[in-house]
């Protein structure tokens, strides 16, 4: 973002909305730089545009609004972005080698970042293999899962899993469901590439989306709030507050009728 705002100046038409990924983007100041130089011969020459944002970036430049400014800095910052860019490609490919060597079965379920991620969250493969489908699902929630235990907040339904696309396009009455399910077969495939060789990961994931389907259809709406738990957790949160109010002195219990009396 910080770019676009610089390049802006120059050629503020392109930023809007014409290009919207930041790499191409880059690429565009590193390459081309100045708004003149955007011409038909050079886009079709070092980039493959459609012919509609061809022209619309040609007629864009010749018509631009944008002051004429030093672009050395701002072609130097965008040399870097490509640098970092390229430099997270790598690290991901060798990720993903890494991951599949060690656990073909968990990175065809999850992938190889997630999978990384619950590995490095439970100290170690040995212990990702150990660990029940329950404390899998709640890998990386752990502070959500405490504070719900001192307070009358809501228990997390997932943690790390959560950035796993099938959880996080859910609707968010099925996300519960599908954690735990996803859980136990992430439990299954952590045990089957650490105890053996064999791999299940595709019939896994087949089944988890056969699951996912039949989640959707059975509970297409979400559930009705019923007003019993709302009475229940507003009654808990008042029973929080009210020892607070006694020890400030405000109210008085009074252990024969078991409540509470304002203080005078």
């Amino acid at each position: 973002t910080r770019i676009r705002e610089w390049y802006g100046l120059h050629f503020p038409e392109l930023t809007d909305k014409i290009i919207e990924d930041h790499v191409l983007f880059s690429k565009l100041i590193s390459i081309i730089g100045n708004r003149e130089n955007f011409t038909k011969e050079n886009l079709q020459e070092k980039f493959s545009f459609k012919d509609y944002t061809l022209n619309e970036i040609i007629t864009q430049s010749q018509n631009s609004m944008g002051a004429e400014i030093d672009l050395d800095n701002i072609q130097k910052y965008a040399d870097l972005i490509l640098s970092i860019e390229l430099y997270r490609t790598r690290l991901e490919n060798d990720l993903d080698e890494l991951m599949n060597g060690a656990t073909p079965n968990l990175t065809t379920l999850v992938g190889a970042l997630i999978g990384a991620k619950l590995v490095a969250s439970a100290g170690s493969f040995k212990k990702l293999a150990m660990l029940p489908a329950s404390t899998i699902q709640l890998l990386g929630a752990e502070r959500a899962l405490f504070r719900s235990l001192k307070s009358s907040a809501k228990s997390p339904k997932h943690g790390i899993i959560f950035q796993w696309h099938g959880i996080r396009s859910a609707k968010p009455w099925h996300r519960g469901k599908i954690s735990r399910l996803l859980s136990g077969k992430i439990s299954l495939a952590a045990k089957l590439d650490y105890f053996s060789d064999k791999l299940l990961g595709d019939q896994l994931l087949n089944e988890v989306n056969q699951k996912i389907e039949e989640i959707k259809r059975k509970f297409p709406n979400p559930p009705k709030k019923s007003q019993k738990k709302s009475q229940n957790l507003s009654k808990k949160k008042r029973n929080l507050f009210l020892p607070l109010l006694e020890k400030a002195g405000i109210l008085q219990r009074n252990f024969w009728k078991k409540n509470y009396i304002i203080k005078k």
